[in-house]
């Protein structure tokens, strides 16, 4: 919790500067201020999702080192009994979700099969071995994260090798928090629109359509050709169907992009980067929509 709020801070500290720099430019005057302000808005908008990416592995990583530490733990993991680590361990993961927000803990052997995962304990007996983070945790025997697109989702995973009091591998430990869950730092600090697209190519459309059933939620799948977003950005407008859209998520494949979006008196600005995992492969796409219309009315006021 403590490290969520320190991201919070960094992140409006950051967005404070940014609006210190719009008042500073305008004190001095530009014909091209808007589009410096694009520019800055949307290299501020990359540094924020830097940085919302390190603190979640630090505050992931702190949380393994200590679980990873636990004698009772992993005790009851060495025991091979899924139930007992199950009692053991569900009041743990309900405090993790609690306070850091964690939606996924799972217990790993040393083939790789899946012992345990707490947050679907009727799910074992498969393989992580196709994860990346995990083939880089078994790789190295170190710590690893990245982000990973799922059947469904993105999350943010982060796997370190579990050692008995001898030092003998005894399997993996892996925590991960659902990427919308990461979003929400980033929503309340900036007010922007964001959408989270993900490349088909990377999704089970079966999965998905079981997943919008069984949330109640609206099968998106079809609403766009090679990506699906995979969060909730708000009721659909003019402007979020002109910025979050397949050939924008397609332009992010050769380069970010940032475009002003202008209709009657309101002015926007549509920026995104890509999504890669920790192979450096390109999975998806983060693409914002922030409204502009006050800088550019004040802009326009000023003659600049």
């Amino acid at each position: 919790m403590r490290l969520t709020r320190k991201l919070i801070l960094s992140i409006t500290a950051a967005f404070l500067l940014f609006g210190g720099f719009f008042a500073l430019v305008i004190s001095f005057g530009s014909k091209q201020f808007l589009d410096i302000y694009v520019l800055e808005k949307t290299n501020s908008s990359k540094n924020s999702w830097r940085l919302l990416e390190q603190n979640t592995k630090q505050e992931l990583g702190a949380v393994l080192s200590a679980l990873a530490a636990d004698n009772g733990l992993r005790d009851e993991y060495l025991s091979g009994d899924q139930d007992k680590l199950y009692r053991y361990a569900g009041p743990l993961f309900a405090t993790l979700k609690d306070q850091y927000a964690i939606t996924h803990w799972y217990f790993i052997l040393p083939d790789g099969k899946i012992f345990l995962r707490l947050h679907k304990k009727a799910l074992s007996g498969d393989s992580a071995g196709g994860r990346k983070t995990f083939q880089a945790a078994r790789d190295t025997q170190k710590l690893a994260s990245g982000i990973e697109l799922g059947g469904t989702a993105y999350a943010f995973r982060v796997v370190t090798p579990y050692f008995d009091s001898n030092n003998k591998l005894i399997g993996y430990l892996e925590l991960a928090k659902d990427m919308n869950h990461l979003l929400l730092p980033l929503k309340s600090v900036t007010g922007d629109r964001l959408a989270l697209f993900a490349d088909k190519k990377y999704l089970d459309k079966n999965a998905w359509a079981w997943m919008a059933v069984n949330s109640g939620a609206r099968d998106a799948w079809n609403d766009l050709g090679e990506h699906v977003i995979t969060n909730d950005f708000g009721e659909s407008d003019f402007f979020t169907n002109e910025c979050f859209s397949d050939s924008n998520s397609e332009t992010i494949k050769e380069r970010s992009i940032n475009v002003k979006i202008q209709k009657a008196d309101k002015t926007f600005l549509c920026n995104g980067f890509a999504i890669n995992n920790i192979a450096g492969t390109q999975i998806g796409a983060l693409l914002s929509l922030t409204d502009l219309t006050s800088q550019a009315q004040t802009i326009n006021k000023w003659g600049l």
